[in-house]
């Protein structure tokens, strides 16, 4: 019937012909999505291109994704007589939870006043009956969007659609999702993508009618970037169509200039199968209201001529302090291991003069800088000042950088990397006279008896007290030794020898920390792993450094009781102890101590 109805009504066929200019195929088996439209006015006068543009209510019908820069609850609306004929109603809004940002939308495409018709199945002869029809297709969006790492989020829609025809007519539903994604690596720049109905038909992603015809959906792959210059974003998308080689890529470019806080002009350029379009719109914003027209001309024909209008409340747009400098590197509350780091950036032509920490920094053409600077171990404050040719501050802007100890051999990626840095800054551990940790390598009882005391500060350089044969008075960790067992962390054996010399096992060595850190005997005995029973003869200790989270690198793993312990897993477990878990969890807060 739908087919039937689009040859002889001329309003439905300029409503195809729109959504062929945006790229949704009106053939058999294909169904109508008017959800390619639905965009607002805000992006429609920039050509739709919106795949990164900035986050607002009107996200749920764009980039699910940008609805995580929602600041609070916000509900938008657009009214557009398409080509003038179609009714195309949209309403949505989203509002951020603790869980994440929930949103919900509406879009309504509509055409009254259809001529109802019949044909005849053997003449072939149609003949218009009397009165009149109405089409309509729907969307219903249901949206969810949480960031998913500092700079990166994600979103989701469920779509669910309803269209058909009035008057007992056939009638159809069927749902579909799209999957968004932003990501900002720099304040200026965002890139963001769209997979819209990504369900293939096999898992429900079609339309289907109660004549029993099955239409599936067209999906769509768009990346963009949204380029923020304070006052004017500039936005670039391409669409492509996976699912149909024979569609050509797409490319939409739109910009935004707030010539005021409260006014803005639009324009873009979008693209579609057939042509190039140009686009136009404006806003006014008032105490978080804002109303904005979008002008669209689908073709040269002055029929195709579309004007949308909506009205959003939500959006708060301060006047932002002008920013004269912009760090390219390093990112603040950045963490590095070496001794230099590579300072670069840009200042605006009003800049004069460049200080860091106090030094004046030499200014490259159009406003670069580059330079190197020196890093002590620790929190090291980068203090950027820029100033006018009168010598009046224009901006101030702060980078915090943590240099930690490095080991010529622990790389990179190494698991126990920051432990091991953190404890060498300590001084708890050192590395070899080569530059050299060897993380892998083993531990004495000696060792570990130094790092224990040297935890505490509380050693004291008199010979030991306490007796073992194997121990003189001139053993460089005798008074670690001494400290070690009048403190009951460690014990000698039964012939008066401590072997201080003698590599510690997993076992042995996490049973001297525990009791090195005076934990409460575990109130319930249970095998504290798959490979150490609760009869083990260190079971108890294992199971309250365990309970403690001092075993945390060992979580869904076996234990391994007799394996030696090597020297990064005695880093580990120490950083997790009170006094240097706190140590750490200072070194590493970057909002004290800059």
């Amino acid at each position: 019937m739908l087919l039937f109805c689009l040859a002889v009504h001329k309003k439905i066929a300029l409503f195809i012909l729109l959504l062929l200019l945006l790229g949704v195929r009106a053939e058999a088996k294909v169904a109508l999505d008017p959800s390619v439209i639905g965009v607002g006015a805000r992006v429609f006068g920039m050509g739709r291109a919106f795949v990164a543009a900035p986050g607002g209510p009107d996200s749920v019908f764009l980039n699910p994704a940008s609805l995580t820069e929602l600041p609070q609850w916000g509900a938008t609306s657009m009214f557009s007589k398409l080509i003038g004929e179609t009714d195309y109603i949209l309403l949505g809004g989203g509002r951020p939870y603790d869980f994440g940002t929930l949103g919900i939308g509406y879009i309504s495409a509509s055409i009254g006043g259809i001529q109802n018709a019949h044909r005849d199945p053997i003449t072939g002869v149609i003949t218009l009956d009397a009165g009149t029809i109405s089409y309509y297709n729907n969307i219903t969006y249901l949206t969810y969007a949480n960031k998913i790492y500092k700079d990166l989020s994600a979103g989701a829609n469920l779509k669910l659609y309803s269209q058909g025809f009035s008057g007992g007519g056939d009638t159809a539903s069927g749902y579909d999702m799209d999957l968004g994604l932003t990501y900002k690596p720099f304040d200026y720049l965002t890139v963001g993508f769209l997979q819209r109905n990504f369900l293939p038909s096999s898992m429900g992603g079609k339309i289907s009618w109660k004549s029993g015809t099955e239409e599936s959906l067209a999906t769509s792959s768009r990346l963009g970037l949204n380029y923020n210059l304070g006052d004017i974003n500039v936005n670039l998308d391409y669409e492509l169509y996976p699912t149909q080689s024979t569609r050509p890529g797409l490319l939409k470019m739109g910009a935004e200039w707030w010539l005021a806080p409260t006014f803005a002009l639009r324009a873009g350029s979008d693209q579609d199968p057939l042509e190039t379009n140009l686009t136009a719109g404006i806003s006014f914003l008032f105490s978080g209201f804002q109303f904005d027209y979008a002008y669209h001309q689908f073709g040269s024909l002055s029929s195709t001529t579309t004007h949308a209008f909506s009205f959003t409340y939500g959006i708060f747009r301060e006047k932002e302090e002008k920013k004269y400098i912009n760090v390219m590197q390093p990112e603040d509350k950045t963490t590095l291991f070496e001794d230099m780091v590579t300072v670069e950036g840009l200042v605006l032509p009003e800049v004069a003069k460049l200080e860091s920490n106090g030094k004046e920094v030499r200014l490259e053409g159009r406003g670069a800088f580059h330079y190197m600077q020196p890093l002590e171990l620790g929190k090291n404050p980068i203090l950027l000042s820029v100033y006018d040719a009168q010598e009046k501050k224009l901006e101030e802007k702060k980078l915090r950088v943590l240099r930690l100890s490095e080991f010529e051999d622990v790389s990179a990626g190494y698991w126990a990397r920051v432990p091991i840095s953190i404890l060498a800054m300590e001084k708890v551990v050192s590395g070899y006279p080569d530059g050299s940790f060897r993380p892998e390598g083993n531990v004495t009882r000696a060792e570990i008896c130094s790092m224990l005391m040297k935890i505490r500060s509380t050693v004291v350089s008199r010979p030991s007290p306490v007796k073992f044969k194997d121990v003189p008075k001139k053993h460089w960790a005798a008074s670690y030794i001494a400290q070690a067992v009048s403190q009951g962390a460690v014990k000698g054996y039964p012939d008066k020898t401590f072997k201080p010399n003698g590599l510690i096992s997993r076992a042995e060595g996490v049973a001297m920390i525990a009791r090195f850190s005076k934990f409460a005997e575990p109130t319930v005995l249970e095998a504290p792993f798959p490979d150490v029973p609760g009869r083990f003869w260190a079971a108890k200790e294992i199971l309250a450094a365990r309970e403690n989270g001092l075993l945390k690198y060992l979580e869904g793993k076996y234990f391994e009781p007799n394996q030696k312990l090597t020297r990064a897993e005695v880093a580990e477990i120490l950083s997790r102890t009170e006094i240097i878990g706190y140590k750490a969890s200072e070194l590493l807060n970057f909002d004290r101590g800059y």
